[in-house]
């Protein structure tokens, strides 16, 4: 019952924190371990659903 993409969703957002209040797609990707795409993938997801 783990859903791998609503733990994609949360780590993009622990990803962002006081030391990294902005992240390129490519530290993102770094600092999650995803890919860039399926970084971007996330993010775009995000922002849709506000």
């Amino acid at each position: 019952m783990f859903n791998q993409s609503l733990e994609k969703g949360l780590d993009v957002l622990r990803a962002f924190n006081a030391a990294h209040r902005t992240l390129t797609l490519a530290e993102l990707a770094q600092l999650t371990g995803m890919t860039k795409g399926s970084a971007q993938r996330t993010v775009h997801t995000l922002q849709v659903l506000g």
